[in-house]
């Protein structure tokens, strides 16, 4: 009886140990997030985001200056590019 509860100890252990790096290994799931309705700017809700969200931008003219942080994310016009327009809030570039 002894052999058989250190046997399955050990099983216990390895399967615990399985399950919390599957647990841990997981992706998390992307957002999306919705300009103007989340966030009042493209910037802003670019701010909120992590890296593999999308941030969906309503048809409208968006007067600021974008940058990404550094983070993947996908940015996309909810009805196409003829009604979304990103203009350039100074001399820089827009993006």
């Amino acid at each position: 009886m002894k052999n058989n509860s250190k046997a399955d100890s050990r099983v216990l252990r390895v399967l615990l140990v399985a399950m919390a790096l599957l647990v841990l290994t997981q992706p998390s799931f992307a957002t999306i997030i919705n300009v103007p309705t989340d966030y009042p700017s493209i910037q802003a809700a670019i701010v909120a985001s992590n890296s593999g969200d999308t941030v969906y931008v309503s048809p409208g003219t968006y007067v600021e200056n974008i940058n990404f942080l550094g983070k993947n994310i996908l940015l996309k016009s909810t009805d196409g590019a003829a009604v979304t327009i990103l203009e350039q809030a100074d001399q820089n570039s827009a993006i």
